[in-house]
């Protein structure tokens, strides 16, 4: 995997950890306060739609090879805008 295609795959990474954060900030309600079967349903369906969307990404950048620290990146990518959305809140 070249140089480029690699940071294109870190950078998509990044930014998807970022659109996943608003996501589940967006449907917190359905996620945590809703009780009931929906709840799980609706958890099921925005996680493997989310999954199927990075992976389907994934294949059209770099064939669908996943690394590590491509997990990473949607992590410090979510954490990143838990940290910035937190402190507008303050």
């Amino acid at each position: 995997m070249s140089l480029n295609v690699q940071i294109l795959c870190l950078l998509f990474s990044f930014l998807f950890g970022v659109l996943l954060f608003f996501i589940y900030k967006f449907h917190y309600y359905s996620f945590f306060v809703k009780r009931g079967r929906w709840k799980f349903f609706f958890q099921f369906i925005v996680t493997f739609l989310a999954s199927f969307l990075y992976f389907f990404v994934l294949n059209v950048l770099n064939h669908g090879v996943l690394h590590y620290y491509f997990l990473l990146f949607i992590a410090c990518g979510f954490l990143l805008s838990y940290h910035f959305t937190l402190g507008r809140r303050k």
